[in-house]
């Protein structure tokens, strides 16, 4: 997980080199401590920002995808988390469903590793309709999503945002337009703001999934 925050440190701020190693030195280790310090006020900007756009990000019914406890926008809620990474000390452990979701022909699974034995469930899709991510660690981790949108078996949500002054500002936004591009139709959003020196954008579905209970 380090290396993915590094990775986006880098990105955001147009270092070149940097590695775990460089963690050593006290500079640095104080520069990206800041840095995530920073970060979790763009994390609060954009969880209003969903707000705003009237997308309840707080049910059960919909799943945050991918993100760590770093960087998770869902964690003060009831939210479903699905997440390769480790969470501690969460309240309603239950919410929390360890493994990467893959999307393939139809619904996504859940592929996890315990004990070298890999482990495929189904998607639990009689209690998520929505799923949702934000500042993807790679192109990777949003392929396929617009399938789900674009077939009405899900609703989507993919957002990114950070500072205006970020050097990742426009290959961010390019990830967001590729994914509207692949989109079919005009049941969704991409919605984009600025709040000070915060921007943040956002694609989301408008279809016609059924609603499930909490």
């Amino acid at each position: 997980m380090v290396d993915k925050i590094i990775k986006q440190y880098k990105e955001s701020q147009g270092i070149s080199n940097l590695s775990v190693r460089d963690l050593n030195n006290p500079n640095i280790r104080l520069d990206l401590l800041q840095w995530l310090l920073d970060r979790s006020v763009c994390n609060k900007q954009y969880a209003t920002f969903l707000y705003m756009l009237n997308n309840d990000i707080t049910l059960s019914t919909t799943a945050e995808v991918g993100k760590s406890q770093v960087d998770s926008i869902s964690l003060p809620y009831n939210t479903t988390i699905i997440s390769p990474y480790k969470f501690e000390n969460i309240d309603n452990p239950e919410r929390l469903i360890e493994g990467k979701m893959i999307i393939g022909a139809e619904l996504p699974y859940i592929y996890n590793i315990k004990d070298d034995k890999q482990i495929i469930t189904e998607f639990p899709r009689n209690r998520i309709n929505t799923i949702i991510t934000h500042n993807p660690y790679a192109p990777i981790n949003i392929q396929n999503w617009e399938k789900m949108h674009n077939k009405g078996s899900l609703n989507i949500g993919v957002g990114v945002f950070g500072y205006v002054s970020d050097k990742d500002k426009l290959e961010k936004m390019k990830l967001l337009e590729d994914l509207r591009d692949k989109i079919i139709g005009s049941d969704y959003r991409f919605e984009f703001d600025t709040f000070n020196d915060i921007y943040c954008a956002a694609i989301m579905s408008e279809s016609k999934v059924k609603k499930l209970s909490r």
